[in-house]
């Protein structure tokens, strides 16, 4: 069977017109797609603005905080330049101990006059580190009565842990012409303290 010139150019025609409507579809689509890809481009690039003035209004907003925080920062140093300080905790102990010690000297039938303790400083003795403090403790009453006074200190519970390393006594006694004789002796006891460190 014999095919036909026409046929062929028939056939040929047709399939480059599909040929050719399929390539315009593709290219159709592919405008398409681009059309869609610049859309997104165009309203990603529209938020873009809104996006960067939110940035710029932040860090503005952080420059403005930090500065405040910069001013907090130098008024507290002011106020704990000018607020006072919380004593010690070794003043607060002495304020306890101050009080335990009117009590053993009423308790040895004393007159605990004036109290003072100093700022513990650290000692090595040996190798081993102790804390020192010295303590001044004016009383009056009968020198045997002050020499009972330093013995129990020794023993009351405050003192435990600690030992008396030193005493020094200086007794004032003065002639009192009212009563005509010498009353009880005033004593300045000095005691230093050592206790091991922590």
């Amino acid at each position: 069977m014999r095919i036909s010139k026409a046929f062929i150019t028939i056939l040929f025609l047709g399939l480059f017109i599909i040929a050719g409507v399929l390539l315009y579809m593709l290219w159709q689509d592919e405008l398409d797609r681009r059309d869609t890809q610049e859309a997104l481009l165009t309203s990603t690039q529209a938020l873009l603005p809104p996006i960067q003035a939110n940035v710029t209004a932040a860090q503005a907003d952080l420059t403005a905080a930090q500065a405040k925080l910069a001013a907090a920062r130098e008024s507290l140093a002011e106020w704990q330049a000018v607020w006072p300080t919380p004593p010690p905790v070794a003043a607060i102990q002495t304020i306890d101990y101050g009080a335990k010690l009117f009590i053993l000297a009423a308790n040895n039938q004393l007159n605990l006059v004036e109290f003072r303790g100093n700022e513990p400083s650290s000692v090595t003795i040996g190798g081993i580190k102790y804390q020192s403090t010295d303590m001044e403790i004016k009383v009056s009453g009968a020198i045997l009565k002050i020499n009972d006074f330093i013995g129990n200190l020794e023993t009351s519970d405050p003192y435990l842990t600690a030992t008396i390393d030193a005493v020094s006594i200086t007794f004032y006694t003065e002639f009192d012409p009212e009563i005509g004789g010498v009353p009880l002796p005033d004593a300045l006891i000095t005691i230093n303290i050592l206790a091991l460190e922590r």
